[in-house]
């Protein structure tokens, strides 16, 4: 990039600073923060507390139940934790598995552990006892932070967690009869005093799992500092955002799309509504009440909301609303048709992984001039599309997508063979097939692990699901390859019909299918489920629909 390109980057990304007001209330109470940031060798994501406990200590930071923080409370207990961590024995360079609601504690523990250069181990509660042993033991941490909620899984799995002390176990909103250390009475024991800066060589390292839909979950390491205000910057010149928002924390927050929108937001002062546990009517009800401005969601939990009654949603003012961020799964027609219709043009449909953060985002604009784009890339994003034989390809080109940004991880933790198939000169790709128009906008075809080879021809069962849900019988769709004697792979399609549908009709199903696909990819062979497996951020488990069917139907025998 020429000096001059740089030069306008810099000042794009200040005019966004400066619209979003992040600057409004600055006073020489922040100057110390600056010489934390010199202390730190850079902008290091747990100054953001210190700089936002300066500029605007009374505004409220976060708001969970009837409970409410402000920035300046909030440093307090971030502070105080980092110091009783410390005091505990966890040292720079060390990993603290955390399991968490989406809470206050959540931020404090991931914000605590970065100011002593710890690393946070980001565990999905919902996981079985054994899932949990293999993420806590495979990250190496040495001290578990949980919810009291979360008592039996930590009972169950505690004598095969070996890296953990007795002594570094810490359970939140106990009663009293754990024999583990409170948190609110370490929080109390603890000065609120910024700890001493770890160093310049302290890494803000996040560990968050993948879902694991083809395999075992992998633990993606992301180092925070190396981001810098630069890449959120770069967010809001697609996404509309100010200080003055409230932003809705309704995804679970060991995913990507719950933690990852909701440092951005928080990163410029705005307030944070924090969502514990999935009630679809809540949201409504949390919108209005807050006044709510943006949130963000995977496409079930959307669909989730945009499906209760007109009874349910006559209640509730949504018109506060600027900003509707999906991700984590494909987009359906349907769903965007119901968000234009529910809440006006606010849809914001991005493209990412845990792995790359955003990639593209398409515009509400977007969703009515080029159906079924995740847009464009977010400035400072880079991405290229390689076919089968390693090269770029051309506008218009199927291949693998693969992205370049200061958010991608640093790999895969132990596991370098896994981290090597995934990077290409400096770009990361999490097996997405895809192609980019002439005009530079990208669209999803499919999964590269879904992918049928079907006499020959190369078929990606997303796009026929699109199809499929468009059907007014049909809720939810999943398809699959098999093996097959003659074609190699033939498609087995699952189907969740819609309440009221009537019984199925195979045929009926294919006659819709003949003018919208190919031939030869109009699935044959139907089965009808009650539901179909998903993972937390929506992704339906392939895997195990295979497996069943493999079992039910062992390769060799007749469909």
């Amino acid at each position: 990039m020429s000096k001059r390109a740089k030069t306008a980057a810099v000042k794009t990304k200040l005019r966004a600073a400066i619209d979003t007001g992040m600057f409004e209330g600055f006073s020489l109470k922040a100057i110390p923060v600056f010489g934390r940031v010199r202390a730190e060798g850079g902008f290091r994501p747990h100054l953001i507390y210190n700089f936002l406990a300066a500029t605007q200590p009374e505004k409220t930071a976060l708001i969970h139940g009837e409970r409410r923080l402000s920035f300046a409370e909030l440093l307090n207990r971030v502070n105080r934790l980092a110091n009783a961590l410390s005091a505990l024995g966890v040292r720079k360079g060390d990993r603290v598995a955390m399991m968490a609601r989406n809470s206050p504690e959540f931020m404090e523990i991931q914000t605590a552990c970065s100011k002593i250069g710890a690393g946070a181990v980001i565990v999905n509660y919902r996981l079985t006892p054994p899932e949990i042993e293999y993420i806590v033991n495979n990250s190496g941490a040495s001290a578990l932070i949980y919810d009291a909620a979360f008592g039996e899984v930590v009972k169950a799995t505690r004598p095969r967690l070996s890296n953990i002390d007795d002594k570094k176990y810490v359970v939140i909103r106990g009663d009293g009869r754990e024999s583990d250390r409170g948190y609110e009475q370490i929080l109390a024991a603890s000065s609120p005093l910024d700890p001493p800066p770890p160093g310049k060589d302290a890494t803000n390292a996040v560990v968050m799992y993948t879902s694991g839909t083809t395999g075992k979950p992998k633990g993606a390491v992301r180092d925070l500092g190396k981001a810098g205000l630069g890449t959120i910057l770069s967010f809001l010149q697609v996404v509309p955002l100010h200080r003055s928002d409230v932003h809705l924390v309704a995804a679970p927050m060991y995913h990507a799309t719950g933690s990852g929108l909701a440092t951005a937001h928080f990163s410029f002062g705005c307030t944070l509504v924090l969502m514990d546990k999935w009630k679809p009517e809540d949201v409504l009800a949390l919108i209005d009440r807050h006044k709510v401005n943006s949130t963000a969601l995977v496409p079930t939990m959307l669909g989730d909301v945009l499906n209760l009654p007109d009874d349910v949603w006559s209640k509730y003012d949504v018109r506060s609303m600027k900003a509707i961020v999906t991700t984590g799964s494909p987009m359906t027609d349907p769903i965007r048709d119901k968000v234009a219709q529910r809440f006006g043009p606010v849809l914001y449909d991005l493209y990412g992984s845990t792995e790359m953060a955003w990639v593209t985002i398409a515009r509400p604009e977007d969703h009515v001039h080029r159906r079924g784009t995740i847009g464009r890339p977010v400035p400072g994003t880079d991405v290229v599309i390689l076919g089968e034989d390693g090269r770029p390809v051309k506008s218009g080109e199927i291949g693998e997508i693969f992205a370049k940004n200061d958010l991608l991880i640093e790999g895969y933790h132990g596991n370098e063979e896994a981290t090597k198939k995934s990077q290409w000169n400096g770009y990361f790709s999490v097996g997405d097939i895809g192609r980019r128009d002439e005009n530079g906008y990208y669209y999803i075809c499919d999964r590269k692990s879904d992918m049928v080879i079907s006499g020959g021809a190369n078929i990606y069962p997303a796009e026929i699901e699109a199809v499929l849900v468009q059907h007014p019988d049909v809720a939810d769709a999943a398809v699959i390859g098999v093996p097959d004697d003659r074609w190699g792979e033939r498609l087995v399609t699952f189907l969740v019909l819609k309440e009221g549908a009537p019984a199925f009709d195979a045929e009926r199903i294919v006659e819709f299918c003949r003018d919208k696909l190919a031939g030869y990819r109009i699935p044959r062979e139907y089965i009808v489920k009650d539901a179909l497996p998903r993972a937390s951020t929506g992704k339906i488990h392939k895997r195990t629909l295979k497996q069943e069917y493999l079992a039910a139907h062992p390769p060799g025998a007749s469909a």
